[in-house]
């Protein structure tokens, strides 16, 4: 099937192929790794009882939430070898998602960064419910990604190697197949926020 955003760079499960691969476990990190995928390919969203930690050197860990980070702070810590890079799955500005940080705590983090020692914070996955969303509502939650971006930049602040639209290659191929008619909308916001990356962020702009 035709990309819709070949812009953007996707992410896929560790299996999939994809150039960037998204795990939410430790067995899936050291199966990237006996793939053949180098760190800066394989990104780690600890999913619940996994240990964000265990895996550092392996993966780029992305925190959704403040304890998250903590954690692997003081793992890094332990295992020594200079700071860590630690994304954060940010909840996109105006919308809900099951997990991920709030833009509004973001000054919360910014406060307690100074105090953790092993940890840099680069990057982030932006989420949101995207359940039903089609055309310039679909796009809103494209611009809202890259505006969410911005906020955590200067609010931390921090730098943006990289920033994945959660969900949003799924949702394009859903209002595709649903509502064709709305499809150019969605797809006209996600290549603005692309062009707009393309000369103020330079990250390596993602999309799962």
């Amino acid at each position: 099937m035709e990309l819709l955003v070949p812009e953007y760079e996707v992410i896929g499960a560790v299996g999939s192929g994809r150039s960037a691969v998204w795990t939410a476990t430790v067995a899936g990190v050291e199966q990237a790794a006996a793939l053949g995928y180098g760190l800066r390919d394989v990104f780690y969203l600890p999913g619940a009882g996994e240990a964000p930690g265990v895996v550092l050197g392996k993966c780029r860990p992305v925190s959704s939430s403040l304890v998250q980070l903590q954690q692997i702070d003081r793992a890094a810590a332990e295992a020594g070898g200079g700071l860590v890079s630690v994304g954060l799955r940010i909840v996109a500005n105006g919308f809900h998602a099951g997990s991920g940080i709030p833009v509004d705590e973001l000054a919360e983090i910014a406060r307690l960064l100074p105090s953790l020692s092993a940890v840099t914070v680069r990057g982030c996955f932006a989420a949101g419910d995207l359940n039903g969303l089609h055309g310039k509502e679909l796009g809103r939650f494209f611009r809202a990604c890259y505006e969410s971006a911005k906020i955590m930049t200067v609010t931390l602040p921090c730098a943006m190697p990289y920033l994945c639209v959660e969900g949003g290659l799924a949702a394009l191929e859903r209002n595709r197949a649903e509502h064709p008619e709305t499809l150019e909308a969605a797809v006209t916001a996600a290549q603005i926020v692309a062009a707009q990356n393309s000369t103020a962020f330079y990250a390596r702009l993602l999309i799962t």
